[in-house]
């Protein structure tokens, strides 16, 4: 039964039918705008995802930073905020891909609770 649950997290889901709008922030507010392979790979791998700019119509607030750590650490730090401000993820990766991807994961795994 696990298994089957691992399988259905890993596939595309409408989420309840509706779009799931996201902020993607820095944590330097003032210098910091999504960079575009960021953005990028979140139209790309998170389909039922739409990234938008505006706060308030946002369910998630995703804050990514690249630390800008040497080889063999782990630069991409990202955190996933829900609408009432509760961390739901947060995470340290390798690549700007794997960081999308567990964040696409936490946003599926909190639509379906």
């Amino acid at each position: 039964m696990s298994f089957l649950l691992l399988i259905v997290l890993l596939l595309p889901s409408p989420l309840t039918g509706k779009r799931v709008y996201v902020l993607i922030t820095g944590s330097d507010r003032e210098n910091y705008s999504p960079r575009a392979e960021t953005i990028h790979l979140f139209r790309k791998r998170c389909k039922e995802i739409t990234v938008t700019l505006k706060k308030e119509k946002a369910h998630y607030i995703i804050v990514h930073d690249d630390t800008g750590a040497g080889p063999g650490r782990k630069p991409q730090k990202i955190v996933v905020f829900n609408k009432d401000g509760d961390v739901i993820y947060s995470g340290a990766t390798r690549s700007v891909r794997g960081a999308v991807k567990d964040a696409c994961k936490a946003i599926r795994q909190d639509r379906i609770q």
